[in-house]
């Protein structure tokens, strides 16, 4: 039901109504407290009365067991439920604790007798807890990784600037989301360590600057003016085209959309502080900081000189090619080549599966449909049958508890605690697979396996199609011309039809006064979205034909199909999809503004198709589908491949201005900017990596970001230069023709 929590009470020597009404007294007490806005207990046991004798009797309508661990076994004992609502003023892990100490505190004043057990059958606190440790293990490891590279590759120093610099920016953004009324929670900290690499840049691009002014001769603020002047705006830029690619974000709609929204939101937030804090303190810092002398200040000098090594490496490459034409269109020819081959390779080797479970959990599901006319005590049966299935396991000592959520003689709903995804060696889908055997041999339940976590439950059927017609005789036939079809007629690439299933008929349902029918679809693989659709548009072409209608004599609209969870994961991808379109025309507009030029921004956003070999290539190896959080990577990805481009276009640009050649203008910028294209996008990965390693959940989307950054950075380095030629040329070109054009026009008159 609508219960935040659940808590179950058992005691082995009292009978059932006993422990009800103890259950009914500890819902009275934990009812007082704030944080808790309802508390009931769940009845066992309900008083009946007879319409026609007057006589009432008790009869037991639903059961309730809970797991006792006992010398390293699981025992069962029956109990009853008290089921909690929270207060909406406080928060869950707030209303956790209250509840906990409450019950501790009936214990103690003996309102709950002490031989009574209180199981905590569901704690969304739990869960959580252990999510937001991992994140914050993830936050700090990121946060050291980053200032461990910053110290490699540029100088002790400078990597004590970042470790002040990180921290007050993640103080500031989560002050101001404290403001903006939002806790911390997974999805915000998550936000945070997305965006720590990008944040650092601020602070190293600033940085870098500052080192190179001094370097230069300049002394002091002196140095502290010109890099300003030189990165400012820049910088500026950038971090305002990455905010740009989030704010989309913040609108996606459906279940996914509303899950994720806090995400943006926070890192558009911890962009915006970063470059207050990188532009308006962080020179004054670095100002006192930074050596005024040229010589290499770190400890580990060789990794910079190996860093300066590649960097005339790389020029030479870069201005190699960029003076002879020919070589410009063959490495651009090539480039491009391999840039769309390895993209369509990888990329149509990919699944669709919009919201793919993670590939390990803490949590199983486990949802079972009684045959009908089971009665309570068969059905309590074969729920003890399930329990020694589950306590003679291969992997029996990975299942800490086991939590009956409902059991009633129709169906049966559990959930599955293991031991900690990184303390056992077996994976949540291996003991799924053990399992799934055991029980598909049990008689009289149809049983379904899951894993839990966050993200919407699986449901047993993927597909349900609705017929609508008055008479229930066209009901009955196209029902099961639809199942036979399902059945044995449908050829589908790669997964097949599991099951189909017609809710009974006998009580056809009406929705807006219209009488329908369902016939119910599961699949192979239910997270496939590629499938679902499949089947939907096959049944649509084999149904929906003017031929069956006539035969039937149906309406158009009467065969509907409803893809359940599958289709609100659908509209919220869609509309991701959707804000990433409009999010790139707001990009384009904005640098239309910002470099006074049609052309340039095009090849600022060519840092973006240069990413997509890198995330197709990644979420094959990795296993990865092409989910929702994966595009949402990609969308993120966007808004940081970009900062590279802009960095290199705007040091061209200067160069030109300063009368440097075509050829030289832009490769003195990869020369230049080489070091912090290198390092921020080092800093992003290091941010992120621990969390694509660590945790299954966000794995997607850590992957496609990882893998995209590495890729698009390694292009726009030796590709991009070739692009940024063959773009000026035809700016010249149509410049060229412009001036003709209207130079003819102006003789002739």
């Amino acid at each position: 039901g609508d219960h935040e929590m659940l808590l179950t009470l058992s005691n082995d020597g009292k009978s059932l109504e006993t422990i009800q009404k103890e259950a009914s007294t500890l819902a009275e007490e934990l009812r007082k407290i704030p944080e808790v806005s309802d508390a009931e207990a769940i009845e066992v046991l309900q008083e009946r009365t007879n319409p026609r004798t007057g006589e009432t009797t008790t009869e037991q309508v639903r059961f309730t067991r809970t797991s006792i661990p006992e010398q390293g076994k699981l025992v069962f004992e029956e109990g009853v439920h008290v089921g909690l609502v929270r207060n909406a003023e406080f928060g869950t892990l707030a209303f956790s604790e209250a509840v906990r100490s409450a019950v501790s505190k009936a214990v103690k004043e003996e309102t709950l007798p002490e031989d009574y057990k209180v199981t905590y059958t569901y704690d969304p606190a739990d869960q959580l807890n252990s999510q937001l440790s991992t994140l914050q293990e993830n936050a700090l490891t990121g946060l050291l990784t980053v200032a461990a590279i910053v110290l490699i590759l540029i100088s002790w120093r400078a990597s004590l600037l970042v470790a002040i610099f990180l921290p007050t920016v993640m103080a500031g953004t989560f002050m101001g989301l404290f403001l903006l009324g939002y806790s911390l929670n997974t999805i915000t900290l998550f936000g945070i360590i997305l965006v720590l690499g990008l944040i650092a840049d601020d602070a190293i691009i600033v940085i870098d600057a500052i080192d190179y002014y001094r370097k230069q001769g300049y002394r002091g603020t002196e140095a502290v003016k010109e890099a300003i002047n030189s990165i400012g705006p820049a910088d500026i830029s950038g971090t305002l085209t990455t905010v740009l690619v989030f704010i989309p974000l913040l609108f996606v709609s459906g279940v996914l959309g509303e899950f994720i929204r806090l995400m943006p939101a926070t890192i558009i937030l911890s962009l915006l502080i970063s470059v207050f804090v990188g532009l308006g303190i962080m020179p004054f810092l670095g100002n006192s900081l930074l050596p005024n002398h040229t010589s290499r200040s770190n400890t580990f000098s060789v990794f910079p000189q190996i860093l300066d090594w590649i960097t005339s490496l790389v020029h030479k490459f870069v201005s190699g090619y960029v003076s002879h034409p020919t070589l410009v269109a063959l490495v651009f020819v090539i480039g491009v080549s391999i840039v769309s081959g390895v993209t369509w390779v990888y990329g149509t080797n990919l699944k669709l599966e919009l919201f793919a479970p993670a590939s390990d959990t803490n949590q199983l599901i486990v949802r079972g449909q009684y045959k009908q006319d089971t009665s309570l005590d068969e059905a309590q049966d074969i729920a003890r049958t399930i329990e020694t299935q589950l306590t003679e396991s291969k992997y029996a000592s990975e299942i800490t508890k086991v939590n009956y959520i409902t059991a009633t003689e129709s169906q049966v709903f559990l959930y599955i605690n293991l031991t900690p995804m990184n303390t056992r060696n077996v994976t949540s889908t291996e003991i799924i697979s053990e399992l799934e055997p055991r029980f598909s041999n049990l008689s009289g339940i149809d049983i379904s396996l899951g894993k839990g976590g966050a993200g919407p439950p699986v449901s047993q059927y993927q597909v349900t199609f609705n017929v609508f017609a008055e008479d229930t005789e066209t009901l009955e036939t196209v029902t099961s011309d639809l199942q036979s079809f399902l059945k044995d007629k449908i050829e589908l690439e790669n997964g097949q039809v599991t099951k189909t299933n017609i809710p009974a008929l006998e009580t056809i349902r009406s929705q807006n006064g219209e009488r329908y029918a369902s016939v119910q679809v599961g699949v192979s693989e239910p997270n496939n979205t590629a499938l679902t659709t499949q089947i939907k548009s096959q049944v649509q072409e084999t149904f929906n034909t003017e031929q069956y209608r006539e035969d039937m004599n149906l309406d158009e609209d009467t065969i509907r199909t409803d893809l359940g969870q599958e289709g609100e994961n659908l509209q919220s991808f869609r509309s991701a999809l959707f804000a990433f379109g409009v999010a790139i025309i707001a990009m384009y507009m904005l640098l239309v503004l910002q470099f006074n030029s049609l052309l340039q921004p095009i090849l600022i956003l060519s840092a973006i198709p240069l990413a997509l070999p890198g995330v197709a290539m990644g979420l094959f190896f990795t296993d990865n589908a092409i989910s929702f959080f994966a595009t949402v990577g990609v969308i993120g990805l966007t808004g940081i491949v970009v900062n590279n481009t802009i960095l290199l276009i705007d040091t061209a640009n200067q160069n030109r201005t300063d009368g440097k050649s075509l050829p030289d203008a832009i490769s003195s910028a990869v020369k230049l900017r080489f070091r912090p294209l290198v390092t921020t996008s080092l800093t992003t990965l290091a941010g992120m990596l621990p969390l694509a390693l660590s945790d299954p959940f966000w794995e997607g989307l850590a992957f496609a970001l990882i893998f995209g950054l590495l890729s698009s950075t390694v292009f726009v380095i030796l590709l991009f230069p070739s692009f940024y030629i063959i773009m000026e040329q035809i700016r010249r070109g149509l410049w060229y023709v412009a001036g003709r054009f209207f130079s003819d026009n102006n003789s002739s008159k």
